[in-house]
């Protein structure tokens, strides 16, 4: 009896060890996956600023003149 319980609680003490691990890395993921989304959002804006720079006509140019 005294050998299972023991045995029981080695397996508790590694699965805290375990669980306390994953904890770490998760912590470690959800930094990582803010950063990706924070710069997701930049790339995102930047997009939206290329392409209203695009469709406005440069200085000087005829909007309606067409380079072929």
């Amino acid at each position: 009896m005294f050998l299972q319980c023991h045995q029981v609680m080695q397996t508790l003490f590694e699965a805290e060890q375990v669980c306390a691990e994953l904890q770490h890395s998760v912590s470690g993921l959800d930094s990582r996956l803010a950063e990706l989304l924070h710069w997701e959002s930049e790339a995102r804006e930047l997009y939206q600023l290329l392409r209203a720079a695009e469709r406005q006509p440069q200085r000087g140019q005829n909007p309606r003149a067409s380079v072929r």
